[in-house]
């Protein structure tokens, strides 16, 4: 780890060029005396992972032509980062993610804002770690392949996607990943490969979205509304679907291709998100998170946070 601070516009630039530059090497940056600015890259074999903290005190346009083909998942935290790729300009909003493949040689361009927050991650998947991947999974990751080695400029989505709370929980788990000794990079790997399918997820579903009639589409927001508020005594399935007008196997269908996942299956992501809010920012006891999660019995909470967390919640609430 170095500690730095750099007191010129241009040594800003040279920072981010050192840091950039090299994608096969860790690195970590720190402030020494200014908490804004942390910057720091974690490899591991076919991967590598960027974490960056910073407020600029200069407004920065670094310019930069990567040196080879480029896969990299993007999530945006805070701030709005402008940028431009051969010329063409384009944002990346807080709060969004996508995935962005760069051929070789493309030219680039980051614009900070002087006195803005920014936080992001990246995650770069290096070409024989994407090709075995892409081995594994051809239905999810062959389109997507093929214009990496097409070497076209492509995005996954043509607009931004949005950071769900649950890709916000992962992101979290890998930051704090590096504390697990030996199994961190096994650990950090599989909450990477559930990243992306999160992010190849939540892009079917809105691109599935627009093949539901928006009556509809509006019927299974409205429901999903509705369970979402009766955490505590979720209606079933066909009196969830008799209060929007909807048969049961329309909301069932229309849950699968809106949220990716089963009507208790959203619920269960929504209970296990909260909890884990509330066992980070309030001092409710397990017992009480449970409740407020819509747990009657203690002990199947506690099963249900352990089986998706894979730690017990007194332990997350520990770490944190």
């Amino acid at each position: 780890m170095s500690y730095f601070y750099p007191n010129s516009k241009e040594e800003w630039n040279q920072l981010l060029h050192e840091f950039y530059s090299d994608s096969n090497t860790p690195c970590c940056i720190k402030g020494k005396q200014n908490p804004h600015l942390y910057m720091e890259r974690k490899c591991l074999p076919g991967l590598s992972l960027i974490q960056v903290q910073n407020v600029f005190p200069y407004d920065i346009s670094w310019k930069s032509r990567i040196e080879e083909a480029l896969f990299s998942m993007n999530f945006m935290l805070k701030g709005d980062l402008k940028y431009s790729l051969e010329e063409k300009n384009s944002e990346i909003k807080e709060g969004e993610n996508n995935v962005l493949i760069m051929p070789k040689n493309t030219a680039h361009v980051l614009q900070f804002a002087a006195n803005a927050p920014y936080s992001y991650r990246s995650c770069v998947l290096k070409q024989d770690y994407l090709e075995n991947l892409v081995l594994r999974y051809p239905d999810q990751l062959g389109e997507l392949y093929s214009e990496y080695k097409k070497e076209h400029l492509t995005f996954l989505s043509k607009n931004n996607l949005i950071v769900t709370s649950e890709m916000l929980m992962i992101i979290s788990q890998i930051d704090q990943a590096f504390e697990l000794g030996k199994t961190k990079n096994m650990y950090i790997e599989g909450k990477i490969l559930e990243l992306l399918s999160l992010q190849i997820n939540y892009w079917h579903s809105c691109h599935n979205s627009s093949k539901i009639p928006s009556d509809e589409l509006e019927k299974i927001r409205k429901a999903e509304y509705i369970l979402i508020s009766s955490v505590g005594k979720p209606p079933s399935v066909p009196a969830l679907a008799a209060m929007v007008g909807l048969n049961s196997y329309k909301l069932k269908n229309g849950f699968k291709l809106v949220y990716s996942n089963t009507v208790f299956g959203h619920l269960l992501i929504y209970r296990m998100n909260k909890a884990r809010h509330l066992l980070q920012n309030s001092e409710l006891s397990i017992l009480e998170v449970g409740m407020e999660c819509g747990y009657e019995h203690s002990s199947h909470f506690c099963k249900a946070f352990k089986r998706k967390f894979g730690v017990t919640a007194l332990q997350f609430r520990n770490r944190n």
